[in-house]
């Protein structure tokens, strides 16, 4: 009897401490993160303001002779001590300070801290960098960190909370090995594996941020090589012909501070900004020069036949009425008279359209621009689909890299579980999706190179390729290497990481209620329409709707 109350008194005693360093912690980490903390509100220099100038400002002190020269005196020990009082405004004091004895000494024992004698991380870097290896840099923050910083609320709010995981774990542990838990021993060796683990996984949490912010600032720097590396194969794209290093500059500035438009000129293949006729007429007729002269002639002559017989209604009435002649309803004689007097009327109409320069000119105009502007329409609808399907690609990756960012502190908590390698996965995941913006560029560039390179005729020709004139070739692998930019991009991902996140970030993520409000509509709305039959008012309402006329007359 008595030895069980001594368990039952010990039980009860470890769990009141272990309930009281959880409860401890707990506490400790809801004060930490509150919004709204504590605040001193003594201050100090505010409050010995107010007392320096209630003496200098005493009435009493200033109605006697004596009483103003230990004013006097008291203001000028003040100012040039502390850099108070100097003058009637008490907010002067903040920038008198600096002036005063105390801040020349507080500057004075500063300036070593801010200013230290030898400094091997100093030593290092100005090293490399007057020996040119890396650039003197002037300010100690990249650009990736920079651009993420206004996330660092959210993600510094996660890191307290896997913080606070990971503690309560430790501490379970702790407390187990101190009570001589008994557990089996797999458990044991699972416990001590976790602890390496759990090491790790602080390790990644604590890092994650300014690693985000490494892994864009890489973005930017690969961007920059493949255009360095690109750039100077052409000598003709921008600026001035053969100035290759002024190329770089150049294409540098545009692509790493292009605008959602600058696709339209990357997707167009034009050097000197948007430019819609590259697609309405430059490749329409580089498509149809590609084939050679007879056929582009050919096709032509053809265009501008059917042109004229549909935009001149004289010529297409001469020809309809050659067709409806009835040979079976007349005299052989006056059916042929009268289908040579329309072949004639159509022959001194197709004189004076050939005689007189305007019909002419029409004619010919328009069998140039008539097939290549159809094929163009064509083409510039299908790349403003394509557009659409980049812009929208990018989005998703920007929305996931920002996403991947906040939440990553929970995601890389999982790495403390053994068996779980949650930091590899992370990484994979930002990088695949920064990859795009400089394969993005790097198709662009190399789209351009190819259509101003491959011009001359030097191309390999394969079978069946023989005798395709070489300058609109060229003009159509560029394009087709443009257009085939969302499925290079989305295979250059899947060799990234073939297990990307679950997440759909497109165009389906604003409108993906629409279908089913939709769906739904249409199915209220038939249920009715199959009893409207038996109910005339809505039999009337629902004939009048061409979907559901059917179903509402019961057929």
């Amino acid at each position: 009897m008595l030895l069980g109350i001594k368990k039952g008194i010990k039980i009860v005693r470890i769990g009141f401490i272990v309930l009281a360093v959880y409860v401890a912690i707990i506490s400790i980490f809801t004060h930490v993160i509150q919004k709204n903390r504590p605040v001193l509100t003594n201050d100090t220099v505010k409050q010995n303001r107010t007392h320096i100038y209630k003496t200098i400002n005493d009435e009493k002190l200033k109605s006697t002779k004596e009483g103003r020269l230990y004013i006097s005196l008291y203001r000028f020990s003040t100012c040039r001590l502390v850099g108070e009082g100097c003058t009637d405004i008490p907010q002067d004091g903040d920038i008198n300070v600096y002036k005063s004895f105390a801040g020349g000494v507080a500057q004075l024992i500063a300036m070593p801290l801010l200013n230290p004698p030898a400094s091997s991380i100093s030593w290092v870097s100005q090293g490399l960098a007057k020996a040119g290896f890396i650039p003197k840099i002037y300010a100690a923050e990249g650009i990736g960190f920079a651009s993420i910083r206004p996330l660092m609320g959210l993600w510094k709010a996660f890191r307290d909370v896997a913080y606070l995981l990971l503690v309560l774990v430790v501490v379970t542990i702790g407390f187990m090995i101190m009570f001589r838990t008994k557990i089996n021993p797999q458990t044991v060796v699972s416990v001590e594996n976790a602890l390496p683990k759990i090491v790790m996984s602080l390790i990644y949490i604590t890092f994650s941020f300014p690693i985000a912010g490494f892994l864009i600032d890489l973005m930017y720097v690969v961007t920059a090589i493949i255009i360095s590396v690109v750039a100077p194969v052409d000598k003709t794209s921008w600026g001035i012909a053969g100035t290759s290093a002024m190329d770089v500059q150049k294409m540098q500035n545009f692509y790493l501070s292009a605008r959602p438009m600058d696709i339209f000129t990357g997707l167009f293949g034009n050097k000197n900004g948007f430019n819609p006729f590259t697609i309405l007429l430059d490749l329409p007729n580089a498509l149809i020069s590609a084939f050679g002269t007879i056929p582009n002639i050919v096709i032509r002559i053809i265009t501008s036949g059917l042109s004229i017989f549909f935009l001149f209604p004289w010529i297409k009435n001469h020809v309809f009425d050659m067709l409806q002649v009835d040979i079976t309803a007349r005299a052989g004689v006056n059916a042929i008279a009268e289908a040579s007097a329309e072949v004639q009327g159509l022959w001194k109409t197709l004189f004076n359209m050939a005689t007189k320069p305007f019909g002419l000119w029409i004619a010919i105009g328009l069998g140039a621009i008539i097939t290549p502007l159809i094929i163009g329409v064509i083409i510039f609808i299908t790349t403003l689909m394509l557009f659409f399907r980049i812009f929208l690609t990018i989005m998703s990756s920007y929305i996931k890299i920002l996403l991947l960012v906040i939440i990553s502190p929970l995601y890389l908590l999982l790495e403390a579980i053994p068996g779980q390698s949650t930091f590899s996965g992370w990484i994979k995941n930002i990088i695949s999706e920064l990859i795009i913006f400089p394969l993005i560029i790097g198709i662009f560039i190399i789209s351009i190179v190819i259509m101003d390179n491959t011009r001359t005729g030097a191309l390999w020709a394969p079978p069946f390729m023989l005798g395709i004139e070489p300058s609109s070739m060229a003009y159509v692998i560029g394009m087709w290497f443009l257009f085939m930019t969302p499925d290079l991009v989305a295979l250059v991902q899947k060799m990234l990481n073939p297990k990307p996140l679950p997440l759909d970030a497109g165009l389906g993520t604003f409108f993906g209620g629409a279908t089913t409000g939709i769906s739904t509509g249409l199915g209220e709305v038939s249920k009715y329409a199959l009893i409207a039959p038996k109910i005339g008012p809505l039999k009337r309402i629902f004939e009048n709707i061409p979907m559901l006329k059917d179903i509402a007359k019961g057929s």
